[in-house]
C-alpha cells in the first residue's frame, strides 16, 4: 500500500497543476484589436479603450523614429476606417464623446442638435493622464487617459503637450468632426472640433461599446 503513495502523489499534482492552468481567465479589461491587445474602462454606461490605438499603418508624432506605447501612433481617418473591429467595438461618434462629457458631469446637448458639449477647467482633469500635459492638471479620474500627443494637419505636426485630437465617425454638413482636449492659457477644454478635417490630417484613436 505505502509504495502508491508517491505515484499517487504525482498524479494528484500534475492533476492539480493542469487544473490550474486550464482555469486561468484572461484579464476582462483587454480587448485585441488588430494584433494588439488594449486595456478598457468603463465610464458610465460604456466601455471606452483607455489607451491610443497603435496598430499597423500610422506614423509616430513627428515622424520619430521611436513609438512611444502609451501615445499611440498618428492616423488618417481612412487608415481608421479599415481597422478591423469585432465584439461590438466602433469608433466613437459625436453622441459618443458627448455621453463621455456626460459621464463625468458635464451637461448633454439634446440628441440631434448639432450643438456639442464643452467641459472646461476640473472635469476636464479626470479625462486627462497625469503625465504628458506640459502644464500638468490631468488627474486622470475617468480612467480615460488623454495624453498630449498632439495632432497632424494642414502638413504640421502640432500641439504636443497641450493639445490631442481623436477622430469620431460623424461629420457636419460634409466636415469631420473629432473630439479635442486642449490646453488655453491655463484652462483645459474638452469639445467636439474640426481640428482634422482633410485626407491627410492625423490624429489619435479611440474605440468604445455599449455595455
Amino acid at each position: 500500500m505505502k509504495k502508491l503513495l508517491f505515484p499517487l502523489f504525482i498524479i494528484t499534482v500534475i492533476f492539480t497543476a493542469c487544473s490550474k492552468k486550464s482555469n486561468v481567465v484572461a484579464p476582462t479589461n483587454m480587448v485585441y484589436i488588430n494584433g494588439n491587445d488594449y486595456s478598457t474602462v468603463v465610464i458610465g454606461n460604456q466601455t471606452w479603450t483607455s489607451v491610443n490605438y497603435n496598430g499597423a499603418g500610422g506614423v509616430n508624432y513627428n515622424n520619430q523614429a521611436t513609438n512611444n506605447p502609451a501615445d499611440g501612433k498618428l492616423y488618417t481617418l481612412a487608415e481608421v476606417n479599415a481597422i478591423p473591429l469585432t465584439g461590438n467595438w466602433r469608433l466613437p461618434t459625436e453622441d459618443d464623446y458627448n455621453n463621455l462629457l456626460s459621464s463625468i458631469g458635464v451637461p448633454e446637448p439634446a440628441k440631434g442638435s448639432n450643438s456639442s458639449t464643452e467641459a472646461s477647467g476640473a472635469p476636464v482633469y479626470a479625462l486627462m493622464s497625469k503625465t504628458s500635459w506640459t502644464k500638468g492638471g490631468g488627474t486622470n479620474t475617468s480612467g480615460f487617459n488623454a495624453t498630449g500627443v498632439g495632432y497632424y494637419h494642414s502638413g504640421i505636426y502640432d500641439s504636443a503637450g497641450i493639445t490631442t485630437v481623436f477622430f469620431t465617425s460623424s461629420n457636419y454638413n460634409g466636415t469631420p468632426l473629432s473630439f479635442a482636449v486642449q490646453q488655453a492659457n491655463t484652462v483645459y477644454n474638452a469639445y467636439i472640433s474640426n481640428l482634422v478635417v482633410s485626407s491627410t490630417d492625423r490624429a489619435s484613436v479611440r474605440f468604445v461599446k455599449d455595455n
